[in-house]
């Protein structure tokens, strides 16, 4: 199956929504989700996969293999900077390229992206272009997937275990 760096450099055109792995979207804004959907299929994405929050994106992730994140920053009751944090920990995940985007302005939401290694920071509203060339950047030079190994005790952090200790 191509990938998303395939497709984003137009290699192999035309494609099918088949051939694209998915992409996950992450918005507690279902406007905002909407938005993004249609400028995501304006460039030929159909296979996007919606979560309204964290913890849905978690079970997602959880079920299902995706070749970039896109996620809201400002999210309750778990942060996107929470979300991607615990992507970054956990060694099945810690590899898929993430896209943060918010509309704040603040400096601390480009510090807390950068430091848990975001691939690409966007600024709402953003155009198809930004959209794109985020994308482009953020697959650039990423380890492919590969299936994790088995965990080792005490070095995994499970993404369900993580909505769990929030719920508290």
């Amino acid at each position: 199956m191509p990938n998303i760096e395939d497709f984003m450099r137009g290699a192999g055109e035309p494609w099918t929504r088949e051939q694209v792995e998915p992409l996950l979207l992450v918005d507690d804004s279902t406007t905002s989700r909407s938005i993004v959907r249609s400028l995501l299929t304006s460039l030929g994405i159909y296979d996007v996969v919606e979560a309204g929050d964290a913890r849905s994106a978690f079970d997602r992730i959880d079920d299902k293999r995706f070749a970039l994140v896109i996620c809201d920053i400002e999210m309750h009751p778990i942060s996107g900077i929470e979300f991607l944090s615990a992507l970054r920990s956990n060694g099945s995940t810690s590899e898929i390229p993430v896209i943060m985007m918010t509309a704040n302005r603040a400096q601390k939401n480009v510090q807390a992206s950068k430091q848990f290694r975001a691939n690409q920071f966007l600024l709402k509203p953003f155009s198809v272009a930004a959209l794109t060339q985020a994308i482009k950047n953020a697959v650039k030079n990423v380890t492919p997937y590969r299936k994790p190994e088995a965990p080792k005790k005490g070095k995994q952090v499970s993404l369900r275990r993580v909505a769990r200790w929030t719920e508290k």
